[in-house]
């Protein structure tokens, strides 16, 4: 059944993922379905509506507003003394989901799965562009969208038909099982460079946060691929930090895998993670571009772009 994509979430980090779909829609080899959950969802839903172009220019104009734009802090301690249900604003967030064109999102060939957490009964749920009430109702999607990207006790919870639904967290492996090819897009940062002791006390607690997530996701691929044997898992990641050595690293790593793996007879996961550290994109905040020095999300995309071309070619896709 041709390519599933998944975009996992990140916060910044998702602009890892822009790069890595210019590479697959350069090859023609547009997905079927895009499962996303928190980033992922802003990031599936442009791709879906527009494509991979447009996505990046998105994201190079929220690199021109700055982490603010969307993580804005100096509201924290009126949200604190009124006891809101959130720390921050979710003004920014707003200007990104009401952009989105949802005629064109529910109109498209591509299906779009937005995973979120139901709270009021601590359930996944699944919203697609291919639903029927959907499509008689697009704005149901569209809260779907910026409710997967609102991290709860970070941004307000989206009230759907009287229930409310925040960031799911994970994905749900079990509904691309047909697919012959699941790309899992991971955006953590490669695990030797993550510095903890410097990092302010919320950064700690989300660093902290994504370590519980990662063994989350660990114990969500595991499961599949034991509930699936005709699934063959490829974990391509490392601890890679020096950029001039990527590319020789990339191309070592792939070659292994396809030695190891008859590739022919079985189905494949492909769980990417990026080969590089960017140590400043973190979900919350990222280094402004300079006269002399690329930014953060431009690098992000032009170095998953770089992964992606290697990857895709050792891989055959």
């Amino acid at each position: 059944m041709g390519i599933a994509l998944v975009l996992h979430g990140g916060g910044f980090a998702g602009a890892k993922q822009v790069g890595f779909a210019k590479e697959l829609w350069a090859r023609g080899k547009i997905p079927s379905v895009i499962q996303v959950v928190s980033v992922g969802a802003l990031n599936g839903a442009g791709l879906v509506e527009v494509g991979p172009e447009e996505v990046e220019r998105r994201w190079r104009l929220i690199e021109r507003n700055g982490p603010s734009s969307i993580f804005n802090w100096k509201g924290m301690p009126f949200h604190l003394i009124s006891m809101s249900n959130a720390l921050l604003s979710d003004y920014g967030l707003n200007e990104l989901v009401k952009q989105l064109d949802m005629s064109k999102i529910v109109s498209s060939p591509i299906r779009l799965e937005v995973a979120v957490r139901n709270e009021t009964t601590n359930q996944l749920m699944f919203f697609s562009n291919h639903d029927l009430d959907i499509k008689e109702n697009p704005e149901i999607l569209r809260k779907a969208i910026k409710a997967s990207a609102s991290l709860p006790g970070i941004f307000p919870p989206v009230e759907i038909n009287g229930e409310y639904y925040s960031d799911a967290y994970c994905f749900d492996l079990e509904r691309l099982a047909k697919f012959e090819t699941i790309l899992l897009l991971m955006n953590e940062e490669p695990k030797a460079n993550k510095d903890l002791h410097s990092l302010p006390s919320y950064q700690r607690l989300f660093v902290g946060f994504n370590e519980i997530l990662d063994d989350l996701v660990e114990l969500k691929i595991d499961s599949f691929v034991d509930k699936h044997p005709e699934f063959k898992r490829i974990k391509i990641s490392s601890n890679l930090g020096i950029f001039d050595r990527i590319k020789k690293k990339l191309a070592d790593a792939a070659s292994k895998i396809l030695e190891a793996l008859d590739l022919k007879d079985s189905r494949q996961l492909i769980v990417i993670s990026p080969e590089y550290s960017l140590p400043t994109l973190r979900l919350d905040s990222f280094h402004l571009p300079t006269k002399t020095q690329e930014g953060d999300i431009g690098k992000a995309i032009r170095l998953s772009q770089e992964q992606a071309r290697q990857l895709l070619d050792q891989l055959e896709i």
